[in-house]
């Protein structure tokens, strides 16, 4: 198809909507009283791909438009605009206007000024993404924007996808990909409503039209411990499976086997092992120092988190393609892909077999059978299989993860390990049980002068030895005293700790115990000659009711077991007039018991908490606020003392 027929038919689908959205027949006052709470909505986003093949290369090209209303006075809150893309998907031209009532009518205004700039993302070091910022003119209330630009994508595996809606209210969204006839493309649907998402297919001029359009699409609700939106989300993940040129036919991303031989060509060179005689010597010392191949294995996990430091690197094909390892042992930093491969190295070096492993992180929704493409995983690690057949997934990106402990981020996701250049394995990451992240906090008080004199020692395990090792472990110390003073804080704000120490702080192997002798004031009850005291010195979850309005599901970092410990001497001026009966409230995904227990002048209490799921779903809400509402209630318990 000549460009002037190509681009005749690409401004009829795009500009074929309804009249409703130009901007001069935009009733704000309508869609004010239709969406009280909301301040801003989408009025139409469309997105349209060309996709067309030249002397058998692929000409990819992407066109957006997007038009938004403004419904309250903080218009000009959304001034600020940008787009960004990278060496994957670069922009090509860009426009943007903003319109303004007046006299009942809309002007409108042209963007000038467009700023290209590096896209700094927070998580990552460096990369090649690039955003095109600007601002819109004039924003005020009932003001619209209509933004519109193009870009080519010059690889067609970089697709992305479309969301049809996100957190504002979207009156129209249509994805559009225009196809020749001889490119074959497969589709993968996460959350379409048919009754509200209308799909079409036609052939004209030797291409095929692939047209879905959503209307009055509710936005979603933004809520703290959500899983990813990706999850509840309607979008569509396009690829192109293969196409047809002079009578061949070639695969692109068919199915789960194109993915892997691409993954596989881009890590063949970074897999030969060069001759660096640092490497070789660190792996010669590690070995003398280990009994078992198991323990070779671990010491190389340990050498990498502590002598390479994690620095996310995604330019270009950097993004994709590890470093190699000597080049990451002469840097002493690396990326996911180039922490994995110096692993790897060392274990070759050891004539230890291990596989590189592409895995996607618990904010991706998707199986690789499901969606055989780049948008399924985004991470990188090393997995070695030991001989009873036990999997380890070595992450060193985590410098403080305990060996045999996946990241908590892969829990339970698919993982796609290298075998050789043309076979793979497919295998699921376990979730840690509950029982390896635990807390145990053990508290032995005193009542001195009507105050609260105690001991204590935490004893924490698997992920909470991790995070609570990784914010403490660089701090000076009185940095360490505050931090560990919040992060045990009981009774009150009138909780000190007094003396402190740290064990097994560098030691990944064994638990973190945290020994602390601590005062709290002003946290007995005194009612004529009796006295309250509550041996619930730390109300865990006591604020985790859930609201009857919550839409979404709970996630959780990891499965947890919390038991708390006090341990009360009575002061021999005092006798025991009332200890609160044991109590429980237990089902298989979450529960907590408490039991009660006096020995001559010892008063204990044990309480222990467990939550053994990853996600809370809705179904389960109710049940979780009778829990909630038995835990508060057993917390109100209080053992009474009489002089």
């Amino acid at each position: 198809m000549n460009k002037i027929l190509k681009y005749l038919l690409l401004a009829f689908l795009l500009f074929s909507a309804p009249s409703i959205f130009a901007q001069e027949k935009v009733d704000y006052l309508k869609f004010k009283k239709e969406h009280p709470d909301d301040n801003i909505i989408i009025l139409n986003n469309e997105e349209t791909i060309i996709i067309s093949l030249k002397n058998g290369e692929f000409e990819i090209e992407n066109n957006n438009i997007e038009h938004r209303l403004y419904l309250d006075e903080n218009a000009n809150l959304y001034s600020k605009e940008s787009i960004g893309f990278s060496s994957h998907n670069k922009l090509v031209d860009i426009s943007a206007k903003s319109c303004f009532l007046e006299n009942g009518k809309y002007k409108c205004t042209k963007v000038k000024a467009f700023k290209t700039k590096d896209d700094l993302n927070g998580n990552i070091f460096h990369d090649d993404s690039k955003e095109t910022e600007f601002f819109y003119p004039k924003l005020l209330e009932g003001s619209q924007t209509i933004l519109e630009y193009n870009s080519s994508i010059n690889d067609p595996k970089f697709i992305s996808g479309f969301t049809f809606s996100s957190y504002v209210f979207t009156k129209r969204a249509s994805y559009t990909i225009i196809a020749d006839n001889n490119i074959e493309l497969g589709f993968s649907f996460f959350n379409i409503d048919s009754s509200k998402i209308s799909f079409s297919k036609e052939e004209k001029g030797g291409k095929t039209i692939y047209k879905w359009i959503g209307k009055d699409l509710d936005k979603l609700k933004h809520e703290t411990g959500a899983p990813n939106i990706r999850f509840s989300l309607p979008h569509i993940i396009p690829r192109i499976k293969s196409y047809t040129y002079n009578g061949k036919t070639t695969k692109i991303l068919g199915d789960l086997d194109d993915l892997f031989a691409w993954y596989a060509s881009l890590i063949a060179e970074s897999q030969t092992n060069e001759d660096n005689e640092y490497l070789k010597g660190v792996v010669d010392s590690i070995a003398k120092n280990s009994t078992t191949e198991l323990e070779e294995v671990k010491n190389i996990y340990y050498w990498v988190q502590n002598h390479i430091k994690y620095i996310a690197f995604e330019a270009g094909m950097q993004g994709f393609i590890p470093e190699k390892a000597a080049t990451v042992c002469e840097k002493r930093y690396g990326d996911c892909k180039g922490m994995s491969n110096i692993i790897h190295g060392m274990l070759d070096i050891a004539n230890i077999k291990s596989h590189l492993t592409w895995i996607g992180t618990r904010s991706i929704p998707y199986k690789y059978e499901e969606v055989p493409t780049l948008a399924v995983d985004n991470h990188m690690i090393t997995t070695y299989i030991a001989d009873d057949g036990k999997y380890y997934f070595l992450d060193a990106t985590d410098s403080y993860l305990p060996f045999g402990y996946p990241s908590s981020f892969i829990q339970g996701k698919e993982a796609l390990l290298y075998i050789d250049s043309v076979s793979y394995e497919v295998k699921e990451v376990p979730v840690v049980s509950t029982e390896n992240n635990s807390v145990l906090d053990s508290v032995y008080i005193t009542i001195v002068n009507d105050s609260i004199k105690g001991s204590g020692q935490a004893r924490l395990t698997g992920y909470y030895k991790a995070r609570l090792t990784s914010k403490i472990a660089d701090l000076d110390f009185k940095k360490k005293k505050d931090y560990i003073t919040s992060y045990f804080s009981k009774g009150n704000n009138k909780f000190s700790i007094q003396k402190f120490e740290i064990l097994n702080l560098t030691n990944k192997d064994q638990a973190l115990i945290i020994n602390y002798e601590f005062t709290l004031e002003n946290y007995l009850t005194n009612n004529e000659d009796e006295t309250y005291l509550n041996l619930f010195l730390e109300k865990t979850m006591s604020n985790d009711k859930i609201l009857d309005d919550r839409e979404n599901d709970i996630e959780y970092r990891f499965k947890s077991s919390i038991t708390n410990k006090t341990v009360f001497h009575l002061p021999q001026a005092m006798q025991l007039v009332h200890l609160p009966q044991n109590t429980s409230s237990k089902n298989e995904k979450f529960g907590f018991d408490i039991i009660y227990h006096q020995e001559d002048d010892i008063i204990s209490m044990e309480q222990n908490i467990y939550n053994n799921i990853l996600i809370l779903k809705k179904d389960d809400f109710e049940e979780w606020n009778k829990y909630i509402k038995n835990l508060n209630k057993a917390y109100r318990e209080t053992v009474i003392l009489k002089k």
